[in-house]
């Protein structure tokens, strides 16, 4: 089975765009954490990324095909 590639627009929300995009690389297998400190660690069978703002986590999405 195969997830559905999201679409995301830059022009929503910076909440709705948070979500969309953990929502996203949910449907990829990979859990999306917010940090205290600010920023994202996202994880996939035992791997974890930092991603420091809301811009690299899209480009972390788009890297693993989660987004266009």
């Amino acid at each position: 089975m195969s997830a559905a590639v999201v679409d995301v627009a830059a022009d929503v929300l910076p909440e709705k765009h948070e979500a969309t995009l953990t929502a996203a690389l949910a449907l990829r297998g990979h859990a999306v954490h917010k940090l205290a400190s600010g920023g994202f660690l996202v994880c996939w069978q035992g791997h974890s990324r930092h991603c420091g703002d809301l811009e690299s986590l899209q480009a972390f999405a788009r890297q693993v095909g989660a987004v266009r």
